[in-house]
């Protein structure tokens, strides 16, 4: 069933907009196009919110840089695709700085439904993750009103860190009698990373009574769950009626859950259009695996991320470019296998090559027998997720794609959703390549017999004049 998009064309050749529709229909999209040749023609079909604009880059009246200039003068998120006859590299770069999607030559026109299809793809990202930024701000909005009519937990502590008060709310909040808490020690309920932090605080209010101190500090549930609070921390101390370090507690575990989702949710879309535009300029494979792990470090704060190509024969998969690591590390150098007789195959690079899916572990510490080395090696880094993407041409995996995280569970489903789009956006660019390779050896060579031909003897000549 073909899919409904609303297309805005800049185009003044009635036949080159017709071209593009043919193209997109045989892509299965279903154009309600309107073509414009004039900047006034074009500010009122803004106004009709097309789902993607189609520009050529130059025009008797009208141009595609000044097209684009107009959709970002009213902060349109839009998809804006360049499609031109004659376009330098400089131009496209330049165009793709401002905000352009993308862009392509109409002598490649075949090219133009999957780069639209992807262009709807990442404005689709756009739009989810602003709604997940408002959906966080309606929660906290909510979330403060709730607690300005509630109580907090408010805690009273003595000169030795011992609880002389808690209130009723430990009960809701943290599933604790109060009998529980009672003459303990404040630091039993600390998380022990955070009692430094605890320390540092608690010594500045009693050096300084008028000091407030604001920190963030994790405790147990009784459950055994781990909840974040944010704690104000006053000097009570010769105040009769309370003689103690009073502690207001705000739980904010929901809130700091979202804000860290969202930050990983902005780093991977920081390496989706990284790599989208490597994936724009480059035409050489090992250029393009050498930048997406660069990109997923830089740009995503991954620590590893690494590329193997498979051996169908064999099932080994040959290191091709790697990042995060030296080069001369074992991570970086040692070959993986897709053979499910192997520990090192149980792994999730042989589980993805073998299912041809996206499949990770979110605590590589466990099960240490599958994986084999590689993810011993892993662990003893300090990592604790890891997700490996298979690369597919023509629906037959053909390398593997792996990131390494140092949180623990930080593949969730919104992650693995994006990230496989990831791949197959390198599978795209692999699957381009490798057809633009074939196409220049034709050009050149004899397909039945291998031999060159005469266009590459004419070549030779021309270049020895």
């Amino acid at each position: 069933m073909s899919i409904p998009i609303r297309i805005l064309i800049v185009e003044d050749s009635p036949d080159d907009a017709q071209l593009m529709l043919d193209n997109l229909v045989n892509h299965g999209i279903a154009p309600q196009a309107e073509r414009v040749e004039t900047e006034a023609d074009y500010l009122a079909g803004l106004n009709a919110a097309p789902d993607v604009i189609l520009a050529d880059y130059r025009l008797p009246q009208f141009s595609g840089p000044r097209a684009l200039e107009l959709l970002n003068e009213r902060r349109l998120d839009i998809p804006f695709i360049v499609v031109s006859g004659d376009i330098g590299d400089e131009e496209a770069a330049g165009l793709i700085k401002l905000g352009a999607s993308d862009f392509l030559l109409k002598d490649r026109m075949a090219r133009l439904g999957p780069a639209v299809t992807h262009a709807l793809k990442l404005k689709r990202a756009r739009d989810e993750q602003r709604l997940m930024e408002e959906a966080l701000v309606k929660s906290e909005q909510r979330f403060r009103a709730l607690s300005e009519n509630s109580s907090d937990l408010m805690i009273v502590i003595d000169g030795r860190d011992m609880i002389t008060y808690i209130s009723p709310s430990l009960k809701r909040i943290g599933g604790y009698e109060i009998g529980d808490a009672l003459d303990r020690n404040f630091r039993d309920f600390i998380h022990p990373e955070d009692v430094a932090a605890l320390t540092t605080s608690l010594a500045a209010v009693v050096q300084n009574p008028d000091e407030l101190r604001v920190v963030e500090l994790r405790s147990p549930h009784k459950n055994g769950n781990w909840l974040t609070f944010e704690t104000i921390l006053r000097n009570a101390l010769d105040e009769p009626t309370i003689g103690g370090i009073v502690v207001n507690a705000r739980d904010i575990t929901e809130r700091k859950k979202q804000e860290q989702k969202i930050a990983r949710l902005n780093r991977i879309h920081a390496v989706l259009s990284g790599i989208n535009s490597v994936i724009v300029r480059v035409r050489d494979r090992q250029e393009l695996f050498n930048d997406a792990c660069r990109i997923a470090v830089e740009h995503g704060g991954f620590g590893i991320a690494w590329i193997g190509v498979l051996n169908q024969e064999t099932l080994e998969i040959t290191p091709a470019a790697c990042a995060g690591v030296d080069a001369e590390s074992f991570l970086a150098r040692s070959p993986n296998t897709a053979r499910p007789d192997t520990p090192m195959g149980q792994g999730v690079v042989g589980r993805a090559i073998r299912e041809k899916r996206a499949v990770s572990s979110n605590d590589i510490t466990t099960e240490p027998g599958a994986g084999g080395e590689r993810r011993r090696d892993a662990a003893r880094r300090g990592y604790r997720s890891s997700i490996s993407l298979p690369l597919l041409m023509e629906g037959a995996a053909v390398g593997n794609f792996s990131l390494f995280a140092k949180e623990a569970n930080f593949f969730t489903a919104d992650e693995v959703k994006l990230l496989t789009e990831l791949a197959g956006d390198i599978s795209f660019a692999l699957d381009h390549i490798a057809k633009e390779e074939k196409l220049n050896y034709l050009a050149y060579y004899d397909a039945l017999t291998g031999l060159p031909n005469r266009a590459l003897f004419d070549d030779r000549i021309r270049g020895t004049r």
